[in-house]
This record gives C-alpha cells, structure tokens and sequence, in this order.
C-alpha cells in the first residue's frame, strides 16, 4: 500500500481506516463462526431459541459496524487514488476537447 500511494508514504488516517476495514470483517466472520457453533450445539442439545436471538443480534451489530468501516475504507481507497494520481498528466482526446467550448 506504501508503494501505491504518494511518494512520502501513505497518511495515517487511511492505514487507520484500512486495519479498522479488517477488524470488523474479521469481527463479522468470528461472530457467525460463534452463531453456526452455537446453533449446532443447541439442536443437539435442545436448548433454548432465546440464546439464538442473541447470537444474531450480536452479529447485526457487527455487520453494522463493518459497513461503517467499509464507507470510510472506500473514501480512504478514494483518497490515497486521488493522492497518487494527481501527478499524472491528463491527455485531452478530440472528443473531450468539443466539450470545452461549454466549460
């Protein structure tokens, strides 16, 4: 990531939002491994449907949670793009150049 982005190195802010963007995904997987174990060893045991309730609760608010950290890794994927773009020069086609005259 260091070597795509600018030339001083990438700004803190987007690896932040980059490790918080894997934490949840890793947080969302773990809480569904724990919901399917869970809910496997309550039908061999019988056991009661409130616990379900809250293992799919706990995993709502997980996933609600990666999709907050997946907005702000997208406008930081958005960010670092434009930071390490900006030096490369834009070529006008023939085509753009008819829309100039609007501009």
């Amino acid at each position: 990531m260091d070597k795509i982005c600018c030339p001083g190195g990438v700004h803190q802010n987007i690896l932040s939002a980059m490790d918080k963007w894997m934490e949840g995904i890793r947080k969302v997987q773990a809480r569904r491994r724990e919901e399917v174990i869970n809910a496997t060893n309550r039908q061999r045991n019988g056991g009661p449907r409130h616990q379900e309730d809250k293992d799919v609760i706990v995993l709502a608010a997980s996933i609600a949670e990666l999709i907050l950290h997946t907005r702000q890794s997208r406008t930081a994927f958005w960010c670092c793009f434009h930071i390490s773009t900006k030096d490369i020069p834009f070529s006008v086609t023939k085509e753009d150049s008819e829309f100039e005259d609007y501009l």
